[in-house]
């Protein structure tokens, strides 16, 4: 499943884009943070829940508490400058952009054992965005809470029906999600979206048949080079041998 070091694996690989700095990898600044979360969890009272309930109940939670701020981004900063921007400071403060949406549903899934990965890339429109990447009953699903909250009138409809094709929408080849989200690295990239649980062994036993093919193709490139030098070595030597007969 996805582990500590296989989260860490991406992130230095850049699998999934560029985001993962040390300081977001690690996730809380202390146990202040830490106990915000444990907190949430404790009064969204989960515990009876099937997975796919909790995922809905930790996405509305977070829709119905941040609010999208339009003074923050990459280059402006935030309106709360005593905040870092990669900290989920900011995503527990009320307010935020894509960016701490899919940051603390990201902390939150985790929390209950539900795997994920928060997901770099941009919109149709080539405007960057941020939202994450779910594993449930052995499928992807991608899941945008940012768009669920901020698309006119789809908060109070997924809120009402648990529905929104930003929620939990299968990651196929043709999946729709694809249509308006796009990923740095789409995950099948990664490995087969419909093999098991992808695990750190699966992810660098592809990435060394990878390499080892191009290190293969390498080797018999250099043996057939090696092959034509000694042929024409042995034919110059031949040749030369031949003229000092003739003289």
């Amino acid at each position: 499943m996805i582990t500590d070091k296989l989260f860490d694996y991406i992130r230095k690989n850049n699998i999934t884009g560029t985001s993962y700095q040390s300081k977001d990898y690690t996730y809380l600044l202390g146990t202040e943070y830490n106990k915000k979360l444990d907190d949430i969890i404790k009064n969204l009272n989960l515990n009876e829940l099937s997975d796919i309930e909790k995922i809905k109940k930790i996405t509305i939670y977070v829709i119905d508490n941040i609010s999208y701020d339009d003074d923050c981004d990459t280059t402006k900063g935030c309106s709360y400058p005593e905040i870092s921007f990669n900290r989920v400071a900011k995503s527990l403060s009320g307010k935020g952009v894509c960016y701490h949406y899919a940051l603390l549903t990201n902390k939150l899934l985790n929390k209950v054992g539900i795997k994920n990965y928060l997901v770099n890339g941009s919109n149709k429109e080539g405007i960057a965005h941020e939202w994450l990447n779910v594993y449930l009953d052995g499928k992807w699903y991608g899941l945008d809470p940012t768009w669920i909250d901020t698309y006119i009138g789809e908060g109070n409809k997924f809120k009402r029906t648990g529905k929104s094709v930003f929620f939990m929408n299968e990651l196929t080849a043709n999946s729709t999600f694809y249509n308006s989200h796009i990923p740095d690295t789409y995950i099948e990239k990664i490995i087969d979206i419909n093999d098991v649980p992808i695990t750190i062994e699966q992810i660098e036993k592809k990435t060394y048949e990878e390499e080892s093919n191009i290190y293969n193709y390498v080797f018999i490139i250099s043996i057939i080079t090696l092959l034509i030098f000694v042929i024409y070595h042995i034919y110059n030597i031949n040749k030369n041998i031949k003229k000092k007969k003739l003289t």
